[in-house]
Parts: C-alpha cells; sequence; structure tokens
C-alpha cells in the first residue's frame, strides 16, 4: 500500500476537478467515498469535487437520504451530484458538460 500512496499523490496534482464515482447497488463503495475525498483534499487542495452515482437504471441499496448525509458532512465540498447509467448512457454528457462549464466559469 504505501508504494501505490507515493504514486496516487502525483495522480492528484495539479488535478482541477475530481469526480467521486461510486455504484449505487453497492454500499462498500458508497461507504469507501470518504477516504477518496480526504485523498483528494490531502493532495488536490483546490479541485473541485463532484459526486456521481453510478447504476442509476438499478434498484439502489445507496438511498438519497444516505447521499444528502454524506454531503452535509462533507462541510460544503460537494459542488454537484450526478446520477448516472453507464449501461444506458444516461447523465453522463450532462454530468461532464456541467463539471467543464464550471470549471470555465471558475477561472
Amino acid at each position: 500500500m504505501e508504494r501505490i500512496a507515493s504514486v496516487t499523490s502525483s495522480y492528484y496534482k495539479f488535478a482541477e476537478a475530481a469526480i467521486l464515482v461510486f455504484d449505487s447497488c453497492n454500499l462498500n463503495s458508497f461507504h469507501s467515498l470518504s477516504q477518496h475525498l480526504v485523498d483528494i483534499t490531502m493532495f488536490a487542495e483546490t479541485a473541485r469535487i463532484f459526486l456521481c452515482e453510478n447504476k442509476s437504471d438499478l434498484t439502489p441499496e445507496v438511498t438519497d437520504e444516505d447521499i444528502q448525509t454524506f454531503c452535509e458532512q462533507c462541510h460544503g465540498l460537494i459542488q454537484g451530484i450526478f446520477k448516472t447509467s453507464c449501461k444506458n448512457n444516461t447523465g453522463i454528457d450532462e454530468m461532464f458538460n456541467t463539471i467543464a462549464q464550471s470549471l470555465v466559469e471558475s477561472n
């Protein structure tokens, strides 16, 4: 893990945005977001952070209330929440267009 951690930090360097993606049908993927958020705030301090729920076409294990609670606990770090389905190709273009537009507006 130490070898991977040293390489991981270089991936965050100069990042302007980060997308935290979780599987709506997998609570473990949702619960791992906290550690990823810590990494982003540590290594990419100025990155805008967005949350992406994938597999929105399926019955979720993660509720909207879970997502809202997580965002509240992040104290305003999450700039936007998106629901996507890679299988159905829904929400993906909207997510990337919205993120790109927010980055252009912030510069």
